[in-house]
């Protein structure tokens, strides 16, 4: 019995939800969705989202790029609808969440990015091949934040 009733429960705050959210959009005529985050991908979101409201001119959508942290934060505290991170919520994050909004994030790709080594070395004029290990020190050298000889 004490399930049914959780049940009944969900379902009828969701479709209070989903009632308020129908008279909003039915009111405005135009679904507004609101994201934020990652700054690497908001080149590529802000091209997808040109081209989806041609597509789609009833829905209206936002992606502010303030960095994968803010996306996260913003999610966690429910003032977005959707939000671009360098990574999934953490287990914490996730339970967190589900805590306190009572349904889960959807993780899935949208972007990949990669590190090119360049170089500029004018006294070295055949090519360079970076070992794994080069690249490591490299990587190493550049997050110290000593750059001497640059």
């Amino acid at each position: 019995m004490h399930c049914n009733l959780k049940l009944i429960s969900a379902v009828l705050s969701l479709a209070l939800s989903m009632s308020a959210f129908a008279t909003a959009w039915a009111q405005s005529d135009r679904l507004v969705l609101h994201g934020d985050g990652s700054s690497f991908a908001y080149s590529m979101y802000s091209k997808w989202i040109e081209e989806y409201e041609k597509e789609k001119p009833d829905v209206r959508l936002t992606y502010i790029s303030n960095g994968s942290g803010a996306g996260i934060h913003y999610v966690m505290m429910g003032t977005v609808d959707f939000a671009g991170t360098d990574g999934p919520l953490n287990q914490s994050q996730m339970l967190d969440f589900i805590t306190h909004r009572l349904c889960y994030v959807l993780h899935f790709p949208t972007a990949i990015g990669a590190d090119v080594p360049i170089y500029n070395l004018p006294k070295i004029t055949e090519s360079i091949n970076f070992t794994p290990q080069a690249l490591v020190d490299v990587a190493a050298f550049g997050h110290a934040g000593s750059r001497k000889g640059c």
